[in-house]
């Protein structure tokens, strides 16, 4: 007898939940009419005490007045009178909390709850008996009644049979062998019966009101000699080379019927037999045997790297028989070893062939059950060509494979069978050219319109600025979709079959190209990806270079194709929400270095190349694209490194506010924008705001351009 004060206002309903492993605390459920749902945990170093200092943690409110609840595969079910059935889930504990998951109401009263087999039995009050099914997602479905004599109050389920009590009927019994079809078997009369409980040894209990507890008793059940199954299938994986986990299928009660009680786990460092069982050390922590068939583990830690460990078990039923040894299984505490990782040719191309290669040794000498090569994240089985391979000495295993174009990454894993898996770190390799097609959009959207100041201010002015920056309000009204990067020379090359760059490098980018080269671009790109074309150009000149320097070129703005974008479209993805001179902030060098310090600007330096900085050795170039920073839209490069090319004819700003400007109008042969400033010029250049005019013919070393696409 323990006073516990709990601080309930209206226990009605209570369950005891054994842990999952001996040494671990058991849970108990108390149903409160008032107060919904509330857990107590076990005190281990007081038995019968209960912790309460948590319970203020782990109380639930539930829909209705609860009036009793089960708890099965980490989830609550509370039968609440006026409700039906609420679902709590509790997989969170012991360490967290619990889950108000969703109410499914019944004809009548939910009284009591009972679960077996996935299916829950509620006892319904003047509805009788209600079977529902638990489907995914703790979803409940009734599948079938049963009406009754009185009001039923109470049940308990066990064997394939419900025993329900009901007020002015007395004791139900129920066949639910089948749930969907649950068959009376008969009634044995009572006058106010509320509960009922069933015993392990043929005994049925009721709770009468009126006549006290009533008791009654089936056919004398024969004494239990029969013991559980020897576990048979008792296997060993080590997870590293201080621990292991166990693990088997559960035997039963009875050979591999039903349940079982209690298991006996041993280790020693020789092997067991039924003589050395005795001198063998028992394992504390352990888990209560399961439902037959089901497969059990047990983790251990903290043992000896290098040493031999053995393992054993045995199982008692209720009834105190216990089964025979099972199967001995054994571990070593070593793992193989993984050496001289590596693939060859360091670098290639599509026509390629690659071998991955790694040295596998294993002190036990077991060949390697898992034998792998990960690539890009893909597992592919390697291959030995030794035709006696001594694993205690060491094993070459190989794999040969082309690869794609791009950056590749490798790593190796092998598996002796025990455990655990052994893997390389991650590598780069082997080195091979970019993939021309793997370009990064950034979605700039504007929603249903987006409002910036474009230009620079006239007071005070922005350092460098321009007379052709006068500053004023610009509408967007279509989102697009920008390239994160200048377009790269491998990109152009395998479009338009040719690269005219100075600086030549695979991911530097392409310059030297006209206007018209640029738009010609845009529409190839468009085909290839199976895109309506953006520009409709007729009448081309080509220079002795390969250059389109002349044709009758008409846009489309509808067409979802790429693009040149507009200006008014590259100011408000450069600043990406700024207004200072630099995405990241004001410029503070105009020219190319600092005179006091003979440093570039800290900021245009963070993100872009100019003239400050684009000598990194071997005089001033071009640099890689996405090697500085980004801004805030995710996009490289459009301070400095190349001149970037717009769609816009180059003209004086109206002052005006404007509505998705597109530039004057005019022929294609005037001069067109240029933005982003470059590598061999000022940082004044590089500035959100600043302009630049160039034929759309000519092409230089300092020019090359981003493409864009209206946002679907």
């Amino acid at each position: 007898d323990f006073e516990q004060g709990t601080g309930a206002y209206d226990g009605q309903g209570i369950r005891y939940v054994p842990p999952r492993f001996v040494t671990d605390p058991y849970m108990i459920f108390l149903a409160d009419s008032w107060r919904g749902m509330t857990v107590f945990f076990q005190i281990m170093d007081t038995p019968g005490a209960l912790d309460f200092q948590r319970a203020g943690e782990l109380r639930i409110f539930t829909y209705g007045y609860t009036k009793n609840l089960v708890y099965a595969d980490g989830h609550v079910y509370v039968a609440e009178d006026q409700r039906g059935v609420t679902v709590v889930d509790a997989t969170a504990l012991p360490d967290g909390g619990l889950v108000l998951m969703d109410n499914f109401d019944t004809p009548g009263e939910a009284l009591d709850i009972e679960h077996e087999d996935g299916f829950l039995f509620v006892a319904d009050g003047p509805q009788g008996l209600q079977v529902m099914e638990i489907l995914e997602d703790q979803q409940l479905e009734i599948v079938a009644h049963l009406a009754l004599q009185g009001d039923c109050m109470g049940l308990d389920v066990h064997d394939g049979t419900a025993f329900i009590a009901a007020d002015d009927a007395g004791l139900h019994v129920v066949d639910i062998r089948d749930p969907y079809h649950p068959t009376w078997l008969g009634n044995v009369a009572s006058r106010e019966a509320v509960g009922v409980a069933v015993g392990r040894d043929n005994v049925v209990c009721v709770a009468d009101q009126e006549e006290g507890l009533i008791v009654f008793r089936g056919p004398d059940l024969p004494d239990d000699f029969t013991p559980p199954s020897a576990v048979e299938d008792l296997a060993t994986r080590l997870s590293s080379t201080t621990a292991v986990t166990l693990s088997w299928t559960a035997p039963g009660d009875d050979h591999d019927q039903g349940q079982a009680a209690l298991y006996d786990v041993r280790w020693a460092n020789e092997s067991i037999s039924e003589e050395s069982w005795a001198e063998a050390q028992e394992l504390l922590r352990r888990p209560f045997p399961a439902e037959a068939g089901d497969v059990e583990s047990m983790a251990l830690s903290g043992l000896s790297a290098g040493e031999s460990y053995y393992f054993a078990l045995k199982t008692r039923d209720r009834a105190g028989n216990w089964s025979e040894l099972s199967n001995v299984t054994g571990a070593l505490l070593t793992t193989p070893t993984l050496a001289d990782a590596a693939v060859s040719p360091d670098s290639g191309d599509v026509s390629t062939l690659f071998t991955y290669s790694v040295v596998y040794q294993d002190a036990e000498g077991d060949a390697p059950q898992v034998r792998n090569v990960l690539i890009d994240g893909d597992a592919f089985e390697m291959t030995t060509s030794e035709e006696a391979p001594d694993y205690t000495a060491g094993v070459l295993y190989e794999y040969g494979t082309n690869l794609d174009l791009g950056s590749h990454e490798y790593q190796f894993a092998f598996d002796d069978g025990h455990g655990p898996l052994v893997t390389t770190e991650l590598a780069a390799g082997p080195r091979m050219p970019p993939d021309p097609f793997d370009y990064q959009l950034a979605l700039i959207d504007v929603g249903a319109g987006a409002t910036f100041t474009m230009g620079s201010p006239v007071a005070p002015p922005e350092l460098g600025r321009d007379a052709d920056e006068l500053s004023h309000e610009v509408t967007l009204t279509r989102s697009f979709r920008i390239s994160a990067t200048e377009v790269t020379q491998t990109l152009y090359e395998a479009v338009m079959g040719q690269n005219p760059s100075g600086f030549t490098g695979v991911a530097r980018p392409v310059e030297t190209v006209t206007w018209y080269d640029a738009v010609a671009f845009c529409n190839a790109l468009s085909t290839l990806d199976g895109l309506e074309a953006a520009y409709t150009i007729s009448g081309e000149t080509y220079d002795e270079d390969g250059h389109l320097v002349g044709a009758m070129v008409s846009w489309d703005p509808l067409a979802n194709g790429y693009r040149l974008p507009t200006e008014a479209e590259w100011e408000y993805a450069c600043r990406a929400g700024s207004a200072t001179a630099l995405a990241n902030g004001e410029l503070t060098v105009e020219t190319c270095l600092a005179e006091e310090s003979s440093a570039p600007d800290p900021l245009l330096d963070a993100m872009g190349w100019y003239c400050g900085n684009s000598d990194t050795g071997t005089g001033r170039k071009p640099q890689d694209v996405a090697l500085k920073s980004p801004n805030a839209y995710g996009l490289y490069d459009l301070h400095g490194n190349v001149w970037e090319w717009c769609w816009d004819i180059y003209g004086e700003y109206s002052g005006e506010p404007q509505t998705d400007p597109q530039g004057p109008s005019g022929e294609a042969w005037q001069q067109h924008v240029r933005r982003g400033g470059h590598w061999d010029y000022y940082a004044r250049d590089c500035r959100s705001a600043s302009r630049d005019p160039f034929w759309p013919n000519s092409a230089d070393d300092t020019t090359g351009f981003r493409f864009v696409r209206n946002a679907p």
